[in-house]
């Protein structure tokens, strides 16, 4: 393997790297999101409101 080719694969490497890290993240706050968004439903239902949602 030259030199040329070296720094092209660690190149591609960092890049699928980043787009990795960008899918973990992403995943993350939509998870985060999910789990705030059922806290506050059982927060209502537990309070007694009488909401139907």
């Amino acid at each position: 393997m030259n030199r040329a080719e070296r720094v092209r694969h660690i190149k591609l490497s960092h890049v699928g790297e980043l787009l990795c890290k960008r899918r973990v993240v992403l995943f993350l706050a939509l998870f985060k999101a999910q789990v705030l968004k059922q806290d506050y439903l059982a927060g209502l239902y537990g309070r007694g409101l009488g909401l139907r949602i």
